[in-house]
């Protein structure tokens, strides 16, 4: 399947990095490029793409990662992205989210955008606990 059903992971220690478990990321099948914070309120929140590059997904973890209630879209889009042209602009896709919380609260969002450009996106934290609306 090329990599389509598999399922992102964390690498966890609890002894001060002597050992290693991994930890499989509940609801994750197909997302890559995973980045984590620590907001204040003390949650794990994780930034990541699907592998098919057309959606940016904002999930948070109120039990140290074990399930993830709420998974928000941060960005949706076609996913295109045979070509790396990006002179002319055909590519379409998401790619390397990060995340970081600032003195202010704010959680700071940016990612690479159709290959042209790094997307910015400000959100109040409270933004990762809302459900989505369609």
């Amino acid at each position: 399947m090329g990599g389509d059903a598999d399922d992102s992971a964390l690498m966890v220690s609890t002894d001060g990095s002597t050992s290693w478990e991994e930890q499989l990321v509940p609801g994750s099948v197909g997302c890559v490029h995973m980045n984590l914070a620590v907001p204040a309120d003390g949650n794990l929140l994780a930034l990541y793409r699907s592998r098919w590059a057309d959606s940016i997904y904002a999930p948070h973890s109120e039990d140290g990662g074990h399930s993830r209630p709420v998974r928000r879209n941060l960005e949706v889009g076609d996913g295109y992205c045979l070509s790396n042209n990006s002179r002319e602009g055909p590519n379409r896709e998401f790619s390397y989210p990060s995340i970081h919380q600032g003195r202010d609260g704010a959680l700071h969002l940016a990612y690479t955008y159709f290959r042209q450009a790094i997307k910015y996106v400000r959100v109040d934290p409270s933004w990762v606990y809302e459900e989505e609306t369609n």
